[in-house]
């Protein structure tokens, strides 16, 4: 009822042209200020804008089927793609922030191929790993690509050792930094299968996070059987899967080093389950596998084994995996885009909505120059929803879903 509340109030306001107080004099984003009606300095008008979305997809969700993907290890996209005789619409790539450079030639490989990237950030050693600076850099660095991608940020293992509030900070923040440089950009929040059950600690929120992630390695239990792929899955499914699309990143042993047993045979038999049990999970939309060699561990790869090899291609074969990610994406349906008489306003690298634009119950607002504001954050939170800026036209969008 509140959400309904919100959404009416809002197209009350904007489509009957509600009255309201006089706004201070616009000042366009790259004009001259006047000095007799400047605002603060570091102080910007945005034009503002409403999306409402009837029957929303999150960004980058395929209509329909599972985008196909795999982390190919050291092999070029193109090398991994001639091998398997396969494409795949999603090709991953581990970055650790602050450390490693963006893979620039990666994301161009990327968009030749018509696939989207998957950057998986991991934190920087010894750091501060909340340090906004390299993120922003990165950002700005994904901003010079405008095809879709996902950015998986700092997903939770048994080694993490985050402070949740910290934690959930940082995220939100990264939603804001994405949002305004890099919008075509799904930001994913994942964890580790270890962390099903006390993930829900550090989630950042509906309206931060685009995609929910988990990995799942299927290794070999001393008694001898593969760890309980199923149960966890079905977990994952139920718990996570009724707000956001959902994304599974996994792979079968080939080599357990535990019992130093070559088990490819086994491995084909795993993989053809996996992919033939994802297809029963109408929230899984996205399937990556984990072509990965640990060095002193198991190996996962399909690569190097003629038997896991066919059974990858043979599970993968079904029309349901989508294997380009043009193929799978549709543009969004019943949207309607209305403009607020208005302004929002851009203050220390954050954004603020006017509160006699949008009514949030139970809220404090802010106040700038003499007016009531709300920060975007608090927005996105009470909406679920999500926004996006032109700095050329001078405009924020909120997109209210």
């Amino acid at each position: 009822m509140r959400y309904l509340l919100i959404v009416f109030f809002i197209l009350l306001l904007v489509g009957c042209g509600a009255a309201s107080e006089p706004e201070p004099e616009y000042v366009p984003v790259f004009a001259p200020i006047a000095t007799h009606t400047a605002p603060p300095p570091d102080f910007i008008y945005l034009d503002l804008r409403f999306e409402v979305r009837e029957h929303p997809l999150s960004r980058n969700e395929p209509t329909d089927g599972i985008m196909l993907g795999v982390y190919a290890g050291a092999m070029s996209i193109a090398d991994f793609q001639a091998y398997m005789g396969i494409n795949h619409a999603i090709f991953a790539h581990t970055m650790q922030l602050g450390v490693d450079d963006t893979p620039l030639r990666f994301l161009v490989e990327n968009i030749a191929n018509h696939s989207a990237p998957l950057i998986i950030l991991t934190p920087p050693p010894y750091t501060d790993p909340f340090n906004l600076a390299p993120l922003e850099d990165f950002a700005r660095d994904m901003a010079l690509f405008g095809t879709p991608a996902f950015v998986k940020l700092y997903p939770l293992t048994a080694y993490s050792d985050f402070e949740p509030s910290e934690y959930i900070s940082f995220f939100r923040t990264a939603h804001v930094i994405f949002a305004h440089y890099a919008p075509h950009v799904s930001l994913t929040w994942g964890f580790d299968a270890s962390e099903l059950y006390t993930a829900s600690h550090f989630f950042p929120g509906d309206g931060v996070v685009c995609w929910i992630a988990m990995t799942i390695y299927n290794k070999i239990t001393p008694e001898g059987y593969f760890e309980g792929f199923s149960h966890n899955l079905q977990v994952f499914h139920d718990t996570f899967g009724r707000t956001h699309p959902l994304m599974l990143q996994t792979a079968a042993t080939r080599y357990c080093m535990a019992s130093n047993s070559h088990i490819s045979a086994r491995a084909a038999e795993k993989i053809e389950y996996i992919y033939s049990t994802v297809k029963t999970m109408p929230r899984l939309r996205a399937i990556i596998y984990q072509n990965r060699n640990i060095q002193g561990g198991d190996n996962f790869q399909i690569t190097g084994s003629t038997a896991v090899a066919d059974a990858y291609r043979t599970a993968t074969k079904d029309p349901h995996f989508i294997q380009s990610m043009e193929a799978g994406l549709l543009p969004r349906r019943d949207t309607v885009t209305k403009r607020s008489p208005h302004k929002a306003v851009s203050r220390d690298f954050g954004f603020y909505i006017p509160a006699a634009a949008l009514h949030l119950p139970g809220t404090d607002p802010v106040i700038i120059n003499h007016r009531a504001y709300h920060p975007i954050q608090t927005v996105l939170q009470a909406t679920g929803g999500d926004f996006h800026t032109n700095a050329l036209e001078g405009t924020l969008t909120l997109i209210i879903e």
